[in-house]
């Protein structure tokens, strides 16, 4: 029931007009930073309309489910698989590659994201490293046309020197304008 603050202060909008008719509507927007709120709040928005400093009319009611919305942050769900034959095992050769497919949730249509994926020992819980000692990792770039969908990052690297017992497993992270919205990290991860 308290006005929501995101870390930018206290959301609001204003917004001046001049009415063509008696009656009719108006769109407001708010931007606002919602990275930090948990899953399934919900946000009433109270609106007052004044006139020459007075307050004409307004419209305040927490349980009216058109002034409602609720927010759900970006989620990632993934399935990675070798390229070659769609299973979970790899060969031992110096071009081993994986798809990874992330299924992703609450993202906004028509922004851009980037998506980091990282090969990880399952053994160690340490990112697996190429012949020059760097985590094996691949960063994909895509625009969703809707708010929940998938896409398929795909990873390329040296696998000679792994053992045929080693088991590997992909973490993900999204990334907008450069901040981090949200990850898929689970060694645990079938």
């Amino acid at each position: 029931g308290q006005p929501f603050e995101s870390p930018d202060g206290i959301v609001s909008s204003t917004i001046s007009f001049t009415p063509e008719a008696s009656s009719g509507s108006i769109d407001m927007s708010f931007t606002f930073d919602a990275a930090n709120l948990q899953p399934g709040t919900k946000l009433v928005v109270f609106e007052t309309l004044t006139h020459d400093g007075m307050t004409i009319a307004s419209h305040e009611d927490l349980d009216d489910v058109d002034q409602t919305i609720s927010v759900f942050p970006p989620d990632l769900q993934t399935h990675a698989m070798d390229l070659q034959d769609g299973d979970s095992s790899i060969a031992s050769d110096l071009a081993t590659s994986i798809i990874d497919t992330v299924s992703y949730g609450g993202l906004v249509p028509g922004r851009e994201y980037t998506l980091e994926a990282t090969v990880v020992d399952k053994e160690s819980g340490q990112p697996l490293l190429d012949p020059f000692g760097r985590p094996v990792t691949a960063t994909h770039v895509f625009t969703p046309q809707a708010r929940d969908g998938s896409t398929d990052v795909g990873i390329e690297f040296d696998a000679t020197n792994l053992q045929d017992s080693t088991a590997l497993v992909v973490f993900e992270e999204l990334y907008r304008d450069g901040r981090h919205l949200a990850s898929h990290i689970d060694l645990n991860s079938a």
